[in-house]
């Protein structure tokens, strides 16, 4: 019960405190190609962690500036880590109710990138949050709860296998 209080009061915050009133239009004509870093949000559950390096590796491949944010005690499964500049986060930068603490919020604040993409397939208010602290045009995501609020591109998840998933996130992705 206390935890479903918190959840809520989440919610509320990160709509009150982090989400962007400012609506415009927006061209993503030829986004993907035009764009150059690149933030990951990297899923928290395990198996979706593991299977989203594929489509992570495809921006690599296309030279592209390829920035992951995770939590600190994940740093060590990520593979061939001097390809990516990567920003972790521990426990002690989340509040009680799962947001980002001040500092956290500064760090992020700092940076800017063209494209940030949430890799988590199940709402999470901490990356509701951070998708809405960074600096960025274009905000993707799969489809969730409130997740218009979020995102200005999103993918409908049909699939319970997180690999097909990504692949069909990715070939969404290249249209543009």
């Amino acid at each position: 019960m206390l935890e479903k209080v918190k959840r809520q009061i989440s919610k509320y915050l990160v709509a009150k405190n982090f989400f962007k009133r400012t609506r415009q239009i927006i061209n993503f004509n030829a986004f993907m190609s035009n764009s150059i870093d690149f933030l990951f949000l990297m899923p928290l559950d395990d198996a979706d962690f593991r299977q989203c390096f594929d489509l992570i590796k495809y921006f690599i491949i296309h030279k592209k500036n390829v920035t992951i944010f995770l939590p600190e005690h994940k740093y060590n499964l990520i593979p061939q880590k001097e390809k990516y500049k990567i920003v972790t986060y521990n426990i002690h930068e989340i509040t009680r109710f799962s947001l980002p603490s001040a500092s956290l919020i500064e760090n992020l604040k700092r940076k800017s990138f063209d494209v940030v993409i949430d890799l988590n397939r199940s709402e999470d208010t901490l990356y509701a949050a951070i998708i809405n602290i960074v600096e960025a045009d274009y905000k993707v995501g799969f489809m969730k709860n409130n997740s218009d609020k979020y995102y200005n591109f999103q993918v409908r998840n049909y699939e319970t296998n997180a690999e097909i998933t990504y692949r069909k996130l990715l070939d969404s992705l290249l249209m543009f």
